[in-house]
């Protein structure tokens, strides 16, 4: 591809023999020079032009910019690139590559300039920026006919495809940013370029997909996708250059361009009304009030969009606490209700033990000495005064009627005691470390997922006597507020973590059992108690924290959806059922609790 160049006619007049010689002397010794190429994943190809002076970075973002069929650039900037190499007098080779290649190119300073960069302040810092912004773009997110995602909360749990290195991919208002503040839980497919993040769209393997609002009006009957209503990432595109590059080249581009903007017949009104159709809708040059004020509302829009998303997810985890403790409050009642009718149950079988007892005692004594009395009966060789055959029988059924009555009264007193047993928690005598043991075996494949290590010690002889549903609600708990709060990187899945030596945490959980700590006016043996001590090498809790961290709803990680409950609830389980205390002590590294069983 040639620069257009706009000779003038009074540099012309009166030059013939000039041109003459130039033709006859100078064209042969151009051809036998190496030309210009545009440089293409497939090699170097279509001689161009003699020596350049300016390399131009190009990538694959049909109309702004591309290779055609001849694998020549073409679109909006390669033209424009060629009207304004015209005007400076400009010789250009291109280099073709992916967004990323070239965002390498420039930093190496092994090209001149990159077109079609949208600005942030990031990137600000590794390249340099002409002034003149080309026209204004933003992130559009396209998905396929019956999808039902509309609207940013739609995006929830999706597979949204999005072009690495791209602005609106990891800027400072990308998806990326966007994924993490208002935690959608998006699983992000990385693509090469817009045109493979619409083929992954189209196959199926992603939901959604993200471009830039021209390319996806261009593209989007190819592939079959629909446009949705959320858009995002406001920004100007410029062209890029290096920060060694040279500030002349950067001053001449913006002196062409905004005298190319500023007047309305220009060739940039040409490209935009040809390659970017729609975007004025008259000739007429927009006024810059109208850029900044649009600019304005959609950033407006977009703050507005993440404050109301994150407002929603405040009320929605209110309601989640609420339900859950009305949930755990109606737990403790029926707890409290089963402990009840489990005494009752268990004082009622008491008081039935003894006179059931004592009734099967009398019937069977009754009913051996009735038989005894008949077998002195009719062992006896003179007749006596005995009960009448069939009175005996009689009695005897009466007897045998009773006595099983009494059986079955006690079969289900026995039932009875086996209910209260049921209803009443299971505390017992437990192996101590072994217990702890059993409770943590249940997050050991979550613990290896994040690449954390537990460590359980302890007497491995000595028992205690403790509900284990209680200590398990306790030590649950802990570990949980371990994973949320010492490990942000941590999740349920092990998204993020490497199985890397060291671990990145530690837990230690310590069982001791010591005297017990007693006045001074106090004799004889001391008693003994355990103590568990809980820790771990996370991020600690803040001093100010401390004091307030069973407290309900507190919580330092509400953004991330916790709710602040865990360890109040925690807190009460040893306060009420374990009859012990809980404690937040201070430590030099990660968090330190102390559980203390009387």
């Amino acid at each position: 591809m040639k620069s257009r160049k706009y000779p003038q006619s009074r540099f012309l007049a009166g030059k013939f023999p000039s041109l003459v010689f130039i033709w006859l002397f100078c064209i042969p010794g151009m051809l036998m020079s190496q030309g210009e190429r545009v440089q293409t994943p497939g090699g170097t190809e279509n001689l161009m032009r003699g020596n350049s002076d300016v390399v131009a970075g190009i990538y694959d973002n049909h109309p702004k910019i591309y290779l055609d069929d001849n694998g020549q650039p073409a679109g909006f900037f390669a033209e424009l690139v060629e009207v304004i190499a015209g005007e400076l007098n400009w010789n250009v080779e291109y280099r073709y590559g992916s967004w990323t290649e070239n965002l390498e190119r420039l930093e190496a300073g092994s090209i001149d300039m990159l077109v079609d960069v949208g600005y942030s302040s990031e990137r600000a810092e590794r390249f340099e920026y002409n002034s003149e912004g080309v026209f204004a773009d933003w992130a559009v997110v396209y998905t396929r006919k019956g999808s039902g995602i509309e609207h940013i909360d739609d995006l929830s749990g999706v597979r949204i495809a999005s072009m690495t290195g791209s602005i609106h991919h990891d800027g400072p208002m990308g998806l990326v940013v966007l994924n993490r503040q208002l935690k959608l839980n998006m699983d992000i497919v990385e693509v090469d370029n817009y045109r493979h993040g619409f083929s992954v769209l189209q196959s199926g393997l992603a939901d959604a997909a993200v471009v830039n609002r021209i390319f996806g009006k261009n593209n989007a009957s190819e592939f079959g996708v629909k446009r949705t209503a959320i858009i995002f990432d406001p920004h100007m595109l410029h062209f890029a250059f290096p920060k060694i590059g040279d500030p002349k080249l950067i001053n001449d581009l913006d002196r062409v361009l905004s005298a190319l903007k500023s007047d309305e017949n220009s060739v940039y009104y040409d490209l935009i009304d040809r390659y970017i159709a729609g975007y004025f809708t008259t000739r007429d040059t927009v006024p810059l009030w109208l850029n900044v004020s649009l600019f304005i509302s959609i950033l407006a829009a977009s703050l507005f969009l993440i404050l109301g998303w994150q407002l929603y997810r405040e009320v929605k985890n209110r309601r989640r606490s609420e339900e859950y403790l009305r949930k755990y409050q109606d737990q403790l009642i029926l707890n409290a209700q089963q402990s009840y009718l489990g005494r009752m149950i268990q004082s009622l079988s008491h008081e039935l033990n003894t006179p059931l007892g004592n009734g099967i005692l009398a019937f069977s004594s009754a009913r051996e000495l009735l038989d005894a009395e008949e077998t002195k009966r009719g062992n006896a060789r003179e007749p006596t005064k005995t009960i009448e055959p069939e009175i005996s029988e009689l009695v005897k059924s009466y007897l045998d009627a009773g006595l099983d009555s009494l059986k079955r009264l006690s079969e289900i007193n026995e039932r009875f005691k086996s209910l209260h047993q049921e209803l009443e928690e299971h505390t017992r005598e437990w192996k101590a470390v072994e217990s702890v043991r059993q409770i943590c075996s249940v997050w050991q494949e979550q613990l290896r997922r994040n690449n954390i290590s537990l460590n359980i010690t302890g007497p491995e002889e000595e028992s205690w006597d403790i509900s284990i549903q209680a200590l398990n609600t306790v030590l649950s708990e802990l570990i949980q507020n371990s994973l949320d709060h010492g490990c942000p990187a941590c999740s349920e899945e092990g998204e993020g973590i490497t199985n890397s030596s060291p671990p990145v945490m530690e837990i230690h959980i310590n069982l001791e059992k010591q005297p017990k700590p007693q006045s001074p006016n106090q004799t004889g043996n001391r008693r003994m108690r355990w103590l568990v001590d809980y820790r771990d090498t996370g991020t600690g809790i803040a001093e100010g924290s401390r004091a307030s961290v069973f407290h309900p709803f507190e919580t330092s990680g509400r953004r991330r959806g916790h709710l602040g409950l865990g360890m109040h609830i925690a807190y009460l389980v040893v306060i009420r059922q374990l009859a012990g205390e809980l404690l937040c002590l201070e430590s030099d590294v990660g968090a330190h609790f102390q559980l203390r069983l009387n």
